[in-house]
């Protein structure tokens, strides 16, 4: 039996449901590529932020945020990455796998996929993304994978714990709007957290080199993870593997690959594992979180 499915969602006719009776993923295909809801198989709970006023809507020359997970190319000079996305993606089937294929953006000639492969019995997805190089001459990015997730919930990142004896082991990224002392986030000795506040509409963000690779999303009894382990090279904003953004409507998991000189028709690839979890109490302690991170992990491998 298929594991995937077409229907309509969200406003959009065109849809493709990926569904193993215990984790559900949709993508349009009308815009994108985007996914545009995860979450547990029977729930009803979209665990991604979706912007109502633009759920259905296609076509346009102007950027839309949707919402959901999409693919960017990183470093952010300017406009680069967030070029408009409004526009049909081809796609096939292969087994448990949906394939997303965009067109090549009109100004930097890049052409993006994703790829979802579904878990048959377990609640994870694997999520290939694939830049290619679809101009005439070289051109430098990095792969950057965006997950909105829905507002009110709690993002929880390891610290890294590397024994470099006398030097330093991470440094972080701060952006020029963000405050250090923003009540919604917490550095701890051994994890960093962030939390949703829909009164705050100041803009925050960081970045580092995560070296555990993973990030966790709670929100309303669930857990979202994402993870995607560091490999060598040299990556942007000051050496992210990991980002995060948050601001009134929602927070993003942000995961970045190596820079990388892409030649002519070559391509970068860029790979995250997601699960979906229930029943999760939101952990109030460093202690807490570090009993709930240790029974999840068993049952990721």
């Amino acid at each position: 039996m298929s594991l995937i499915s077409e229907i309509a969602w969200g406003g959009w006719p065109h849809c493709a449901e990926l569904n193993n009776g215990k984790l559900k993923l949709i993508a349009t295909t009308d815009v994108g590529p985007r996914i545009i809801y995860c979450g547990a198989a029977d729930s009803g709970h979209n665990l991604f932020y979706i912007k109502d006023d633009q759920q259905g809507l296609t076509g346009s020359q102007e950027y839309r945020h949707y919402g959901g997970h999409r693919l960017w190319h990183s470093p952010q000079i300017g406009y680069r990455p967030n070029q408009p996305d409004n526009t049909a993606v081809s796609f096939s089937i292969n087994n448990n796998s949906l394939l997303l294929e965009c067109p090549a953006e009109e100004a930097t000639k890049v052409q993006k996929e994703i790829e979802i492969t579904i878990d048959p019995c377990r609640p994870k997805a694997v999520i290939r993304h694939r830049i290619y190089n679809r101009g005439l001459w070289p051109i430098k990015l990095a792969p950057w994978a965006l997950t909105m997730m829905a507002a009110g919930g709690t993002k929880i990142l390891p610290v890294p714990k590397d024994d470099t004896l006398f030097m330093p082991s991470y440094a972080i990224s701060f952006w020029p709007w963000t405050r250090p002392n923003d009540h919604r986030f917490i550095l701890g000795q051994n994890y960093i957290t962030l939390k949703h506040d829909s009164a705050d509409e100041h803009w925050f963000k960081i970045g580092y080199r995560n070296t555990g690779g993973w990030g966790a999303y709670i929100v309303s009894g669930f857990m979202f993870i994402k993870r995607s382990l560091p490999v060598p090279g040299e990556y942007p904003d000051y050496g992210s593997t990991f980002e995060t953004f948050a601001d009134n409507n929602f927070i993003e998991l942000e995961t970045l690959g190596p820079l990388t000189s892409l030649e002519p028709g070559a391509f970068v690839d860029h790979s995250e594992e997601w699960f979906v979890f229930d029943k999760i109490s939101l952990p109030l302690t460093e202690s807490q979180i570090e009993d709930l991170m240790m029974s999840v992990f068993d049952k990721l491998t």
